[in-house]
């Protein structure tokens, strides 16, 4: 068993690790659609499907936005958002995975170096202004 802790909103989920989970996960990506399925289908470019999806569609004739558009919905693309955050680089979001101990038997918190740990990153995170918009104060 392990946790995932939300730094950002101070959120602790409990998250088991079963290995049928993760078989379960990589059976629904390989069915997943992707953006070179649709482009396939439709025969156009990766390019072409990705910039039609992300609204990019100045130098896009309006038929092609709509071939693409109609395969979209045809197939059931559904965007990979996982993908889409760690394309923009700023999902700003701080993971922290902690293994359960037997001695705390599913009460991690109660260990206090992992109790007092996010609190102290999220004091970093916030003094050193690691999230700012602002790129001169990095």
């Amino acid at each position: 068993m392990g946790y995932a802790l939300n730094l950002c909103k101070f959120h602790l989920y409990k998250v088991p690790y079963n290995h049928n989970i993760v078989e379960e996960g990589m059976e629904m990506t390989q069915n997943r659609i992707r953006i070179v399925d649709v482009a396939d289908t439709s025969g156009l470019s990766t390019a072409t499907v990705s910039k039609v999806i992300h609204g990019k569609t100045e130098k896009i004739s309006d038929e092609t936005v709509k071939r693409v558009q109609q395969e979209l919905e045809r197939s059931g693309y559904i965007p990979n958002m996982a993908g889409i955050l760690l394309a923009r680089n700023n999902s700003r979001i701080i993971g922290v995975v902690v293994n359960d101990h037997e001695k705390y038997a599913g009460r991690v918190l109660e260990d206090g170096f992992v109790r007092s740990s996010p609190n102290a990153l999220s004091h970093e995170v916030n003094e050193k202004r690691i999230f700012s918009d602002d790129k001169n104060n990095l």
